[in-house]
Formats: C-alpha cells, sequence, structure tokens
C-alpha cells in the first residue's frame, strides 16, 4: 500500500469515510455529495481490501465511508451546493442517501 493510502486509511478510521480528489483529501464546510452513478459503488468486507482495489486500479478519486462493517466505495460522485438539487440528483441515479458535509452524516432518501 503506498504512503497516500495508508494516510487515506487512518483518516477513515477517525472519520469513519473519507472523499478524494485527485489524490488529495477534500474536505466542504457546506454542500452535499451524490452519487451519479448506482454501477459505480463498490462494497467490500475490510478496509485492506477496499484499498488494494484502489491500488491496483489506480482510482486517483473516490467516497469511502463505513456503515454497519461494510466498506463502500464510490469512484462517481458529485459535489453539490444547493440541496434541493442535490436530492434531485440523487433520486434521478437512484440513490438511497446523500452526505452531507454541513453535520458530517448521511441524509436517508
Amino acid at each position: 500500500m503506498n504512503n497516500n493510502l495508508k494516510v487515506f486509511k487512518s483518516y477513515v478510521l477517525k472519520n469513519n469515510g473519507i472523499t478524494v480528489l485527485n489524490n488529495k483529501i477534500k474536505e466542504y464546510k457546506e454542500g452535499y455529495q451524490v452519487a451519479t452513478s448506482k454501477d459505480s459503488e463498490l462494497t467490500f468486507k475490510s478496509l485492506d481490501d477496499c484499498f488494494n482495489y484502489i491500488n491496483n486500479k489506480d482510482i486517483k478519486s473516490f467516497g469511502l465511508w463505513l456503515n454497519d462493517n461494510i466498506v463502500y466505495l464510490d469512484i462517481n460522485s458529485i459535489y453539490i451546493k444547493d440541496y434541493n438539487k442535490a436530492i434531485k440528483t440523487a433520486k434521478k441515479h437512484h440513490q438511497k442517501a446523500i452526505f452531507d458535509w454541513s453535520t458530517k452524516k448521511d441524509i436517508i432518501l
């Protein structure tokens, strides 16, 4: 595992998730993160399995979060500042939730 992935893994363990854009941790103070393709969401049984996949596929931008002992990896998500637009986009792409940057929590649809 390369050094960036070690830093990312540590961040995930501390924050329960991460957003990476062009191999750099990305955070926003407001707005929403919305997946744009159900087909790009993968699940893993462990962080190591997930980060091995990221490393092997040379993925530079992704969202990753932990929920009920499952690791979720999303390689197609976008930042949307407006709540209504975020909800509309999520529903269009058959998503179950969006991530609220201001509260650092999911909003279940």
